[in-house]
């Protein structure tokens, strides 16, 4: 993961740099730098970035569906 897919997934998700990384568990300025190219992504935190991804598109088409 890039940070350009990683800022697509939080902007998909509609989170702020700073909600988005309390979810994933880092510091917000550290989830701007992931942003940015600037360091480089761990593997964990771009696996857990996925699956909140993948929770809110579910929940989004199951109201779809409701």
């Amino acid at each position: 993961m890039d940070g350009r897919e990683l800022r697509g997934l939080r902007r998909r998700l509609e989170l702020t740099q700073a909600d988005f990384a309390a979810q994933v568990g880092v510091h917000a300025n550290t989830l701007a730098r992931y942003e940015r190219d600037e360091i480089m992504i761990p593997e964990p935190v771009a696996r857990l970035a996925r699956m909140l991804a993948g929770k809110a598109e579910k929940k989004a088409r199951r109201k779809i569906k409701d």
